[in-house]
């Protein structure tokens, strides 16, 4: 699991792959094992910014791997119901 965080941590330095559309849908999104809500919050363990409702109490200043997930199609493995896509 800290290998998860870690690996997303140093992603976020790397930018987006090119010809990601869509956006955050947060209430749609879960994970992989059918947890909804907010699911990119949740992977390599639960951020503690994340409200009891699933919804992320600081949005509008969030960190830079919050705002750049997904970064490449792959991450899009991680999660189901993304509102993003390539």
């Amino acid at each position: 699991m800290e290998s998860n965080k870690a690996r997303r941590f140093f992603n976020s330095f790397n930018g987006i792959t090119p010809g990601r559309k869509g956006k955050c849908t947060p209430e749609k999104c879960e994970t992989l094992s059918g947890e909804k809500g907010g699911a990119c919050c949740k992977l390599g363990g639960k951020c503690p910014m994340l409200s009891a409702k699933s919804k992320c109490s600081i949005y509008s200043i969030r960190p830079g791997n919050c705002i750049i997930f997904p970064r490449t199609p792959d991450d899009l493995k991680l999660v189901k119901n993304c509102g993003y896509f390539w």
